[in-house]
This record gives structure tokens, sequence and C-alpha cells, in this order.
């Protein structure tokens, strides 16, 4: 036997050895010892093989859903493993803010009507009465503005001012005159003036410029041109009040 022959005897026994143990090993193991041959070329060259990037690509574990809480209807999530974070109640100090803002809100609404300058001031029907006194009238014509007399403006006769509500009140006509530096009262026995209350019940209120019916301004200090069914005569309002 020459020494070529004698090699190929002595290298074949160990290679059936090495096959026999690899037949032995389960594909765990197989693969145990391929990773721990990667890891191993890995630190001498510094580089991560395409089949490992592969393998972990696979072996990636999955994200785990997300939980989700219901606070009064409303759905929030929250990771896995993340406590719940106590709900903040309103305290004693939120109370109180929130109160204040009401409050200034509601002020500046009703003195100031920041509204009006975007949707016009809106006009309100409302009922009043009004006191009118007519001066200087000859008494002969004392008794003839009664209760229940329907008021129209003179000017317009179908402008509704009214309606008489009360009794007129009827006085002496009394002027105040000065003589010699010295005020005094005089008055006229032939001459009276007379009180009358007049109830109108669809007068039109608007915030800022007060009340009015078809344009005629009803105020104290306004002074009406009245035409009662038996009587006409010039007053100036006295009183006006709101009818509640």
């Amino acid at each position: 036997m020459d020494e070529k022959d004698l090699r190929e005897n002595t290298q074949e026994p160990e290679m059936n050895q090495i096959i026999n143990d690899a037949e032995g090993f389960d594909d765990d193991e197989i693969s145990g010892h391929e990773e721990q041959m990667e890891k191993a070329e890995e630190a001498k060259s510094g580089r991560v093989s395409k089949q490992k990037l592969r393998r972990r690509g696979k072996d990636k574990e999955p994200v785990p859903a997300v939980e989700e809480d219901d606070y009064a209807g409303m759905r929030t999530k929250r990771l896995p493993g993340k406590a719940r974070g106590k709900r903040r109640l309103f305290n004693g100090v939120d109370i109180a803010i929130v109160s204040l803002v009401v409050l200034v809100l509601v002020f500046v609404i009703l003195h100031f009507n920041p509204f009006t300058w975007l949707f016009g001031a809106r006009v309100q029907t409302r009922a009043i009465d009004y006191t009118v006194v007519i001066s200087n009238v000859d008494d002969v014509y004392s008794a003839s503005v009664k209760e229940g007399d329907t008021v129209y403006q003179l000017n317009n006769t179908g402008l509704l001012l009214g309606r008489v509500i009360n009794e007129v009140v009827v006085d002496d006509y009394t002027v105040l005159t000065a003589r010699e530096g010295v005020a005094e009262l005089t008055t006229y026995g032939s001459r009276v003036s007379l009180t009358i209350v007049i109830r109108l019940d669809a007068a039109q209120y608007e915030p800022g410029k007060g009340y009015s019916i078809d344009g005629q301004r009803i105020a104290v200090g306004t002074t009406l041109q009245l035409n009662f069914p038996g009587f006409s005569a010039e007053g100036v309002v006295v009183n006006l009040n709101r009818v509640s």
C-alpha cells in the first residue's frame, strides 16, 4: 500500500464519524450550531449576514394590541402595561373660575349688548301706562274726556296712542310768576288742567332708544298731539311705567 492509499484509508473513518455525529443532531441543535457559527463570523467581520437579518425579521415579536379605555363615552387608547392615570375631577377652584367667567359674560351681555352691532337691536312689544297733563283748558271742556275713551294722534287719525284707563283728574290751572323778586302762584278760575292716564298695549321698545309707536316717541317730557272723541289738545308726558 503506497502513501496515498494510506492517507485516504486514514481520513475515511474520520469523515464517517463526523457524518454519524451530524446525523445524531436534531434540527434545533443544527440551528443552534449555525447561529453560533454566524455569531463567530459577525464578531470577526463586524457585519451581520443577510441570512441573519432575514431570520431576525421572521423572529420579530408582534406588536401587542393597544388597549382602550372608556371615560364618560370617550374612548382613549393606552399602551399595554401602562397604568391608568387618575381622572382629574373639578375642585373648588375650577368651579369658582367657571362661575366668574359666566358672571362676566352675563354682565357684558346685559349692560353693553355686544351683539347689537352684528344682529341689530331687537325691537320688543310692551304694554305701558303713561300720564299726560293738558294745561290751560277751558273748564267747559273739563268733562270732555272720560275713562275708556280711545286716544289717537291729532295729526294722524290712524295712529292709536292708547285708551284712558282712569278717571280724569281736574285741577285749577295755576301759573308760577315772579313779581318784585317774589314768586307767586296765580290761579285762573275759568281755566283747568287735566291729568289723564293712558294705556298703550303695543308700544315698541328698542334698547337704547326707549318707547315709541310707529315712529312717535313716547317718553317723559314728550309733547303729544292728542285727539279724543269730543276733545283735542296738546299734552305733555309727565310719567311712564311698564305694565308688569
